[in-house]
């Protein structure tokens, strides 16, 4: 699993259960949020999604944010995480 520092990644309870369930943890470096598609993928959401808007509610919020991204094509996934760029570093070939 990729993942990066967060709190909540490197908690102790959830290294166990990485361990427990046989799940290999490969880390980014610290602060390079660039590195990972679901920031940039976030970064869009709240850019494209959440800026100048106000909901009512946090699950009206949540809601709206999850039909935003159940919309996307793959493609346009890919385009907005930034996989699609000369410079991505994560290549397969």
């Amino acid at each position: 699993m990729l993942l990066d520092e967060d709190p909540s990644h490197t908690a102790k309870v959830n290294r166990r259960l990485t361990r427990q369930l046989n799940i290999q943890l490969i880390w980014l470096p610290k602060q390079c949020p660039e590195l990972n598609p679901m920031d940039q993928l976030w970064k869009k959401v709240k850019k494209e999604m959440a800026a100048n808007r106000q909901f009512r509610t946090i699950d009206e919020g949540a809601d709206h944010a999850e039909n935003w991204i159940q919309s996307l094509s793959r493609w346009q996934v890919f385009q907005k995480t930034g996989m699609f760029s000369e410079r991505y570093w994560l290549r397969v070939r």
